[in-house]
């Protein structure tokens, strides 16, 4: 599905998802999410628009922020639509909002400051979000993403030009 920018904010009125197969295939899509991302771009791909086709036929849902930020994540760092991609890292947050899950808003908190925001903005705005995102991770017991958090914490400070000292220091 292709929607002009000032569309993709609209996609937050889509229908709600009820159907329990249908939530039950978004929530089987998502835990697919990271080990798709580590066997290769085509696995990951095809989960991500597997997951944004059933929000398009049936709604969303809790897990649709997931499904919509990937999106975004795809949008910035594959296709150079940075602008897009950070409309959809938007939906993401709102859609985690509609339906909230702190479980949810770790992960999708990981995808936009670690994948989303710096092409967006300066990649010293992430440092602070990051570092909070895996407190919050450890506090709702999501560990995956609570260190994902930590390690691009360090990452986008060394990126950043920070010493590594700093970066020992704060942990």
């Amino acid at each position: 599905q292709d929607y002009p920018n000032d569309e993709i904010e609209k996609l937050i009125k889509l229908p709600k998802l009820t159907d329990q197969t249908h939530l039950l295939a978004a929530e089987i899509l998502n835990t697919m999410q990271t080990p798709a991302y580590l066997v290769g771009p085509e696995q990951y791909l095809k989960v991500i628009y597997a997951s944004l086709d059933l929000c398009f036929k049936f709604g969303v849902g809790l897990h649709s922020g997931k499904m919509f930020v990937s999106h975004a994540l795809l949008l910035c760092g594959a296709f150079g639509q940075f602008e897009r991609g950070l409309k959809f890292a938007q939906l993401a947050v709102s859609l985690n909002e509609k339906f909230p899950s702190d479980f949810q808003q770790t992960e999708i908190n990981f995808i936009v400051n670690a994948s989303v925001d710096h092409w967006n903005k300066h990649i010293n705005k992430s440092l602070k979000r990051l570092q909070q995102n895996f407190y919050h991770g450890l506090e709702h017991g999501n560990i995956e993403y609570a260190f994902h958090s930590i390690l691009f914490y360090c990452f986008h400070n060394l990126l950043s030009g920070q010493p590594l000292t700093k970066v020992d220091a704060d942990f």
